[in-house]
């Protein structure tokens, strides 16, 4: 009879042990799961992050385009306006004289 028991309590403190183990593993296993998808998680938001920037990078280099090309725009347009007024100055020797 007491061997039984004795048995019976081996048997149940080896359970309990081998539960207890794989329990260990379980929760040892989710860290790991976790410090991988947190991880992921942080590349992913670094990724976001130099994407951001290159493009402000990209749009602080077009607005110095654009005014290259307004730059241009503005001499063909003073250009424009100083033939127009050399062409009065003109007609207005010729009326004059």
């Amino acid at each position: 009879m007491v061997v039984v028991v004795l048995l019976l309590v081996v048997i149940v403190v080896k359970e309990g042990l081998e539960l207890q183990h794989e329990q260990q593993q379980q929760q040892q296993q989710q860290e790991e799961e976790e410090e991988q998808q947190q991880q992921e998680e942080e590349e992913q938001q670094q990724q976001i992050r130099l994407l951001m920037e290159q493009e402000r990078e990209k749009r602080s280099v077009q607005p110095s385009k654009r005014a290259s090309v307004n730059f241009v725009y503005l001499r063909e347009a003073f250009d424009l306006i100083k033939m127009d007024w050399n062409y009065v100055q003109e007609k207005q020797k010729i009326s004059c004289c």
